[in-house]
């Protein structure tokens, strides 16, 4: 179940609830005593400091109308500090801080009702530990602690309105939109599939899909894991399922297609969790504080907020049907508000491509120029498919894309209708966009010069972020961690396999339980991600605190919430003042939004 089902069940019960207050004391209160206790205080006047605090929230709020003045927490505080190399849980930081673990397993306690009295004070006792663990954690990841700097002021606001989105809900759902939208998938896959004259067992199945294949004189690929199994090469990162969808053979490619498609059921698997959750009440939005290692947010809770897709799929010009399905509480309008193009223009400004800003103070289409060049004649706004060219060129290759990332993006139509180029445009395309950019490819050239004072644990400042201890420190204090990249220097056995100019190695960083690939690249894209989501976050500040609620940070983007009291339209453009307010560490950026009102999510 996810935590919000769970919490929300009717059949949920807490056993008893432990505290530890500021001076010291510690005690715990039984359930049935447990209203009382909490009628006692005003919670408007403490802030409450917990591990996962979005669990306890929803807990406190849903169970005991409990909306404290703050939320603490010290998961989302490791998150930052440590990042996604090590385990966040209780246990594990106190393990890593020398301090004495957990004194009591709880999944002994899975599927109990009713405690004994011994039973029920042991476990008591067990929380009560927990909790001056838990106020240890916070103590060390606040102050900071040997390697672990300290933690960032500003950033302790943003924890807690990330908390409060999932722990007061308000957003509601149209059950109707939502049956639709599932019908509608359904019967679109389904003609997709009797078009092609298959089924979705077929599709799935990796043996069905490889005699699918082979029916079409396609041998498919195989691969050895990590564990020495074998394996058909249809994960949808694999490149082999990725040329299938550049195949010259157009059944090939509806099949690939068909398969990726089946697969994946996002819209009615999305569908389904929102009206489930609709049922219980009102809808809470849960995401992961520096859920990704570049500081952003990232979805959980089986209910990804940060990807709901903004167009129909099927209508380009309408929203999505999932977005429309989410309605604003009675008495508020729903304001999603949007940096605009926020990633190239920071990535302009910290390369000082000078031409390029000059575009965005002057408020001229960013696009129109590249994708002039790209097809040899002159480009306007009414043209999507030759303009979603120059926004593609514009917007992704900036992160050192090469010919035939850009050949696939193209044919996805991420950027705008699909356009199905050779390798050679791919390569000229790449080419225009390089001798345009000479300052962010000198700036590429500049990262990889960093990586390597990363790895030794140089310090120096570059720009407004600053190289030390194997971290790169934006002004706010926040910090990207690449305390695992490494040289990978491949053996002779590995170099068989690899092109000659691959020979000398490269550089990788462990993320999770993987080592993948880092060059320059990656690097200056993992930085304007990292500034972008500062600037959107502190926006974020500022607007909580002239009184204006964030319900979904869905990356570059803030969904506001503005009261109807017939200053709808002032309370829209404090919101754009404030997210394209000029930082003080990045003076002179060109920013820029939009955004609009509406009783639906529609964006």
């Amino acid at each position: 179940m996810s935590t919000e089902a769970y919490v929300r069940d009717p059949r949920f019960k807490a056993h008893l609830c432990g505290f530890r207050w500021h001076d010291g004391s510690k005690f715990w209160i039984p359930r049935d005593e447990l209203p009382a206790f909490f009628c006692r205080y005003d919670w408007g006047d403490y802030g409450v400091l917990a591990h996962h605090a979005h669990f306890d929230g929803l807990i406190l709020s849903h169970h005991y109308g409990i909306r404290p003045a703050f939320w603490f927490d010290t998961l989302s505080m490791a998150r930052h500090s440590l990042g996604a190399n090590f385990s966040n849980a209780l246990d594990s930081l106190a393990g890593r801080f020398g301090l004495k673990g957990k004194t009591i397993n709880y999944t002994s306690f899975d599927g109990v009702l009713d405690l004994d009295p011994h039973t029920l004070r042991r476990l008591g006792e067990g929380c009560l530990y927990d909790c001056e663990l838990t106020w240890a954690m916070f103590e060390i990841l606040s102050r900071g602690h040997n390697e672990i700097p300290k933690f960032p002021l500003e950033e302790y606001e943003v924890i807690d309105q990330t908390v409060r989105m999932f722990t007061e809900p308000v957003l509601r759902a149209d059950v109707a939109v939502l049956q639709e939208a599932w019908a509608r998938e359904e019967k679109r896959r389904t003609d997709a599939q009797a078009k092609l004259k298959v089924n979705g067992h077929d599709l799935r199945s990796d043996r069905g899909f490889a005699d699918l294949l082979r029916a079409q004189a396609e041998e498919p690929e195989t691969k050895v894991t990590p564990k020495g199994n074998t394996k058909f090469c249809f994960a949808k990162t694999d490149p082999y399922m990725l040329g299938l969808l550049e195949h010259e053979d157009p059944i090939i490619v509806a099949l690939a297609e068909a398969r990726l498609d089946a697969k994946s059921s996002i819209i009615q698997t999305r569908a389904k969790t929102f009206e489930a959750m609709n049922s219980r009440g009102p809808m809470p939005v849960y995401l992961n504080y520096c859920g990704a290692s570049t500081l952003r947010f990232s979805g959980g809770d089986g209910s990804n907020w940060q990807n709901l897709k903004r167009s129909d799929p099927d209508s380009p010009k309408e929203p999505s049907p999932l977005r429309r399905a989410i309605l604003a509480p009675e008495g508020f309008l729903l304001a999603p508000v949007d940096l605009s193009q926020i990633e190239c223009r920071v990535l302009s400004y910290l390369a000082q491509e000078l031409d390029a800003l000059a575009e965005f103070k002057n408020g001229v289409d960013p696009y129109i120029a590249l994708a002039s060049q790209a097809y040899g004649y002159p480009v306007t706004k009414d043209m999507k498919r030759e303009r979603g060219t120059g926004k593609q060129l514009k917007l992704s290759c900036g992160y050192m894309a090469g010919a035939a990332t850009i050949q696939r993006t193209a044919r996805l139509g991420v950027y705008g209708p699909p356009v199905t180029i050779d390798l050679e445009t791919a390569e000229r395309w790449k080419r225009i966009y390089r001798d345009a950019s000479p300052n962010i490819v000198a700036y590429w050239r500049a990262a990889g010069k960093v990586l390597q004072k990363l790895a030794d644990g140089a310090e120096e400042q570059w720009g407004p972020l600053t190289i030390k201890n194997k971290r790169l420190w934006l002004p706010n204090g926040t910090c990207l961690i690449y305390d695992s990249l490494a040289w990978h220097l491949p053996t002779p056995e590995e170099c068989e396999d690899l092109p000659e100019n691959r020979w000398g190695g490269w550089w990788e960083i462990k993320r999770r339980d993987a080592r993948k690939v880092i060059h320059q690249g990656v690097l200056v894209q993992n930085i304007c991600e990292a500034v972008s989501r500062v600037i959107v976050t502190q926006a974020l500040i500022r607007l909580k605190r002239r009184g204006y609620r964030t319900l979904n940070i869905p990356h570059d983007e803030l969904l506001l919430l503005v009261p109807k009291d017939g200053r709808e339209e002032k309370h829209l453009e404090i919101c754009l003042n404030e997210m394209r307010h000029t930082p003080s560490w990045l003076p002179d950026i060109p920013l820029a939004c939009e955004g609009h009102l509406g009783d639906r999510y529609e964006k």
